[in-house]
C-alpha cells in the first residue's frame, strides 16, 4: 500500500492544485476565474464570438435569436448575455423585460446590449429595462473585451459574496443543530454541508483518527458500512494528500484528476483493501478534492469531495469554498469530539474499559438497526465465569478486580474488530457479534470460553459458562434474543458444559 501511495504522491507533485491565473493578454493577465464563466451570445458578429474566446472563455452558447438562447438563460447556467437589440424573432427591448421574470432570483445577472442603435432613447430604454452595459457598433476589439471582463468580475464577486453568505448560513445552522448529537450525526451532517458548500462536488466522505487509524466516519454516495472496517495511517493520509507533511499539516486542500493517479483504478484499489475497491466507487471518481482538518496542530479529520462525472468539476472556487470551511468545522468537531469522549464514558465500564450495560444495549440497537436495512443476522452472546467468586473469597475483591482487567484484555485480543464486548455486571459478560450465524456464534462462543480457561490465580482456573442467539431466528427484538442466549447459558450450566452445541 505504502509504495502505491508513494507512486500517486510523485506523480501528483507538480499539480495538487488547480491550474494558476492564465497566459497574459497585453499589459494585463486575465483573471483565472474568466475561463470558468459561461456565457450567452446572441449576436451574429464574429468579432463578438472571437473577442470571448480568445478571452479564454470556454463554455460558450450562441445563437442568431432568443428562441434557440432562451433555456440556457432562463435555467440559470449563464453567467452573462450579450445581447443585440435587432433580432429577427424578438425585440431586443421586450427580451430585456422578460428576461428579468426568468432570472428573479439572481440579483445580478449581466447584460451587454451591443447594437448599431446608439441613440439616446435607445440607450436610455435599453439601461431602463435591466442592461447592465451598454456599447455601440462598430466597437474595437479591445474595448469589448475591456467591457465584458468587467461584467463578468463584478458577477463573479457577486457570485463570491453569495456563497459566502450562504456557507455562513450553513455552519451557523450546522453550529446550532448538532448541540447534544453524537459525533457521527455531527460528521454526518458536516459532510452533508461540504457537498452542498463547496462548487463540483456531489459526492464524498469524512474519516477520523481513531486511535488504530484513520477510518470512516461518514459517506455521502457511497455504502458507509461497508466501508467501516479500512483503516489508514497517517503516513498513508499525508502520501494520499500528495502535497507532503507540511502542506499537510497547514491543511492545504489539494484537486486530484482520475488521470493522474492509480488509486482511482478499482483494480489497484485492491491492494488497499477489498472493501475499498468493492464499494469505495473508486473507479467511477472522476475528481478528488482533499482536505485534512486541523485543530491545534492535531488532524482530527480528513474530508475527501468527490465528483463521479467530471474531471475538471472542481476549479479555484472548490478551493476556496474548501478553506473557508475548515477551519470552523474544525472547531466544530472539536467540540463533538469532546462531547463524544463525555458520552462513551458514560458507555464504559470504568474498571475494565469495556463497554458497561448501557452501551451494550446500544451496541445491539444498532446492530439491528443496521440488520433491518441491509439484511442479514447478527449474534448475541452471554458468559459467565466461573470460579471467579473463589479467588475474591480466597484474594479479596482486589485481586478479583485485577483479575477481571487481566480477564477484559484477553477478551479483547481474541475478538473479532467488529464485535462488541461489555461487561455485563460482576463476573457477567456480554458480545454484540455482527454478520453472525449460530454456526459461527458457536465458534465464537467456544473462543471466548477457550480464552477464559487459560486465566489462572493462585490455584483457581477460571472457567466459563456460555449462551449464544441470532437474529432473526431467535428473535425480532432485543429482549427476546437475550432471553435466547439466557435461556442457552444454563441449559449449558445444568449438563455440566461450557456451552450447549446447537442442535443440527
Amino acid at each position: 500500500m505504502r509504495d502505491l501511495l508513494t507512486r500517486t504522491r510523485r506523480e501528483t507533485e507538480t499539480e495538487v492544485v488547480v491550474e494558476p491565473a492564465g497566459a497574459p493578454c497585453g499589459a494585463a493577465a486575465k483573471p483565472e476565474f474568466v475561463r470558468f464563466m459561461k456565457v450567452v451570445v446572441v449576436e451574429e458578429d464574429p468579432i463578438v464570438q472571437g473577442v470571448l474566446r480568445g478571452m479564454g472563455i470556454r463554455e460558450l452558447c450562441t445563437g442568431s435569436t432568443w428562441e434557440s438562447v432562451q433555456d440556457a438563460v432562463s435555467s440559470g447556467w449563464a453567467d452573462l448575455l450579450v445581447l443585440d437589440l435587432l433580432l429577427p424573432d424578438h425585440l431586443g427591448s421586450s427580451v430585456l423585460k422578460d428576461l428579468r421574470d426568468h432570472v428573479a432570483g439572481d440579483s445580478y445577472f449581466p447584460v451587454l446590449v451591443l447594437t448599431a442603435d446608439g441613440s439616446l432613447e435607445t440607450r436610455e430604454s435599453a439601461l431602463k429595462a435591466g442592461a447592465r452595459d451598454f456599447v455601440t457598433k462598430p466597437v474595437a476589439p479591445w474595448e469589448l473585451e475591456l467591457r465584458i471582463s468587467n461584467l463578468l468580475a463584478a458577477r463573479h464577486y457577486s457570485q463570491r459574496m453569495r456563497r459566502q453568505y450562504e456557507r455562513l448560513e450553513i455552519l451557523l445552522e450546522l453550529q446550532r443543530e448538532i448541540v447534544a448529537k453524537p459525533s457521527d450525526s455531527v460528521y454526518q451532517q458536516v459532510l452533508e454541508a461540504a457537498v452542498r458548500i463547496v462548487p463540483g462536488a456531489d459526492a464524498g466522505s469524512v474519516l477520523t483518527h481513531d486511535g488504530k487509524g484513520f477510518a470512516f466516519r461518514a459517506a455521502v454516495g457511497y455504502e458507509l458500512d461497508r466501508l467501516r472496517d479500512v483503516r489508514f495511517t497517517p503516513e498513508d493520509m499525508c502520501s494520499w494528500h500528495g502535497g507532503g507533511p507540511q502542506e499537510w499539516q497547514e491543511a492545504r486542500p489539494r484537486i486530484m484528476r482520475h488521470d493522474q493517479v492509480d488509486l482511482f483504478d478499482a483494480a489497484a484499489a485492491e491492494e488497499l483493501s477489498p472493501d475499498l475497491a468493492e464499494h469505495g466507487r473508486l473507479g467511477e471518481i472522476r475528481a478528488n478534492l482533499y482536505l485534512p482538518v486541523v485543530y491545534r496542530d492535531e488532524i482530527l479529520a480528513v474530508l475527501n469531495l468527490d465528483n463521479v462525472t467530471d474531471a475538471m468539476a472542481f476549479d479555484q472556487a472548490s478551493i476556496e469554498a474548501a478553506r473557508i470551511f475548515g477551519p470552523p468545522v474544525a472547531s466544530l468537531l472539536h467540540e463533538a469530539d469532546h462531547r463524544e469522549e463525555l458520552r462513551q464514558a458514560s458507555l464504559t465500564d470504568p474498571l475494565t474499559g469495556l463497554r458497561n450495560r448501557r452501551g451494550f444495549d446500544e451496541a445491539m440497537c444498532s446492530e439491528q438497526a443496521r440488520v433491518d436495512r441491509h439484511g442479514g443476522s447478527f449474534g448475541v452472546l452471554l458468559m459467565d465465569l466461573d470460579g471467579f467468586k473463589k479467588v475474591n473469597d480466597r484474594l479479596g475483591h482486589a485481586a478479583g478486580d485485577e483479575l477481571l482487567v487481566e480477564l477484559s484484555l484477553a477478551l479483547d485480543e481474541n475478538r473479532r474488530q467488529e464485535d462488541v464486548i461489555a461487561r455485563w455486571g460482576g463476573d457477567e459478560f456480554a458480545v454484540v457479534m455482527p454478520r453472525m450465524t449460530m454456526s459461527s456464534s458457536a465458534d465464537a462462543a467456544r473462543r471466548y470460553a477457550r480464552v477464559v480457561a487459560g486465566i489462572e490465580r493462585c490455584g483457581v482456573v477460571l472457567g466459563a459458562t456460555v449462551g449464544v442467539s441470532v437474529f432473526p431466528d431467535d428473535g425480532q427484538d432485543q429482549d427476546a434474543l437475550l432471553r435466547a442466549a439466557d435461556r442457552r447459558l444454563y441449559g449449558a450450566r445444568a449438563v455440566g458444559l461450557p456451552f450447549l452445541e446447537p442442535l443440527e
